[in-house]
């Protein structure tokens, strides 16, 4: 399963939200969803998970806490439920 390309966080002027964005893997075969997942850096809290379908490229989370710093991570998921490398990036 190929990883997303260029996975993004983008900013607003409020902090309690985010747009995530990223380009389609190359070869899209196969891909039947995009799993996100995030949390709240020292904090023992469930991660939290979002599903997105395959055609989608960005969403927003929201009700995030100001002064915070957060973990987001996105990997493609197959019909097998077979997972690609996840991508990585710090909010915050």
């Amino acid at each position: 399963v190929y990883p997303v390309k260029q996975f993004n966080l983008l900013t607003n002027n409020d902090p309690s939200k985010v747009t995530l964005t990223w380009k389609l893997p190359e070869e899209t075969n196969g891909i039947k969803t995009f799993l996100i997942s995030y949390t709240e850096q020292g904090e023992t809290a469930p991660e939290q998970k979002l599903s997105l379908p395959a055609d989608r490229t960005q969403t927003i989370v929201s009700n995030l806490k100001a002064n915070r710093k957060y973990l987001f991570k996105i990997v493609s998921v197959n019909q097998f439920n077979d997972e690609s490398t996840p991508e990585t990036r710090w909010y915050k």
